[in-house]
């Protein structure tokens, strides 16, 4: 397996790298623009009569932001792997498979990370339904992650040794 780079420059091209590069730089200005928003005097309790700041609602809105990001760009990152990585199409298509399924996990980690101060905040001590939420969405996708493995393993200790071996059959 070996990714080919000229393809790849060829595929992507300059207006794809543009407008990533504009949705990175736009994501970096509003961290820093939420950031400097948290030290605004008298924001602390943004929602009266709890303990909902602005830096709980901005962590929440955020955190949404960048979970949608990870899910969109969670099938781009597949498809990107079908194209650069060259070998067997069912070892490729387990490889990308795992790098969708774990970018969607990490949307997972995120999402909880990012929402639970707010939750934390809303559900006081009693945030253990908020956390099994989680837990029972990540689970399945962890399972997938470690079945799309499983199927590949064997593909791929077959592709290696024969690269390794010089026997030339893929």
């Amino acid at each position: 397996m070996h990714v080919d780079r000229d393809a790849l420059r060829s595929t992507i091209g300059r207006e794809t790298i543009r407008s990533v590069t504009k949705v990175l730089l736009g994501i970096v200005s509003i961290l820093f623009i939420a950031y400097l928003a948290t030290f605004i005097p008298g924001t602390e309790y943004i929602v009266p009569q709890t303990g909902v700041g602005i830096r709980a609602l901005i962590g929440a809105a955020l955190t949404v932001l960048l979970v949608g990001l990870l899910v969109y760009i969670s099938s781009a990152a597949a498809r990107l792997t079908r194209m650069a990585v060259d070998g067997p199409p069912v070892i490729v298509e387990n490889i990308a498979s795992v790098i969708r399924w774990t970018i969607l996990l990490a949307a997972v980690v995120v999402a909880h990370l990012g929402l639970s101060p707010l939750a934390s905040a809303i559900l006081g001590e009693t945030t253990w339904p908020f956390d099994m939420v989680f837990l029972f969405i990540a689970i399945p996708i962890l399972m997938i992650i470690a079945f799309r493995l499983y199927v590949a393993l064997d593909p791929a200790a077959k592709y290696i040794a024969d690269s390794v071996a010089g026997t030339g059959r893929t």
